[in-house]
């Protein structure tokens, strides 16, 4: 059984990530639950943030358009300089999202992927101070109703 599209669009956007080079490197985490090392910074972090559906028939089954919100946070740990890092970062993400339209649609899984806005962020509480930039997205895609996991 395929995974739900939602879960297919976000492994689709971790790979493009790690694929572009980006100054995180591989350092791309989906769905990450504990911190992330000082070895691992500069890092992109994924997270799902919820979904809505709009049903555009009344036949059975059901044509549904969905926008899925993904979050992507930038973080670099650096003594100087952490904010102009993030934010370079955050630009390699949207270059790298919105390369080709194969990037941006998921190889056609998905219709549209816009980015909604970012918010900047720092923390100086851990051993290293972190700088955060998170870009919020919203990503299209058309099931049928019963079908969470195939393109329509």
């Amino acid at each position: 059984m395929a995974d739900h599209l939602q879960q297919q669009l976000l492994d689709a956007y971790k790979a493009t990530l790690i694929a572009a080079s980006t100054a995180a490197g591989s350092n791309v985490f989906l769905d990450r639950v504990d911190e992330v090392p000082q070895a691992s910074l500069p890092a992109l972090h994924i997270e799902g943030q919820g979904e809505t559906i709009e049903s555009t028939s009344v036949d059975w089954s059901q044509i549904q358009e969905r926008a899925y919100t993904f979050t992507v946070s930038c973080v670099t740990g650096l003594a100087t300089g952490a904010a102009a890092a993030a934010r370079n970062l955050a630009k390699q993400v949207e270059q790298a999202l919105f390369a080709t339209q194969a990037t941006s649609t998921a190889s056609g899984k998905a219709k549209a992927l816009r980015l909604e806005g970012s918010t900047e962020g720092k923390d100086g509480s851990a051993a290293t101070s972190l700088y955060l930039v998170r870009q919020t997205w919203v990503v299209t895609y058309i099931t049928l109703s019963g079908a969470p996991d195939t393109p329509y």
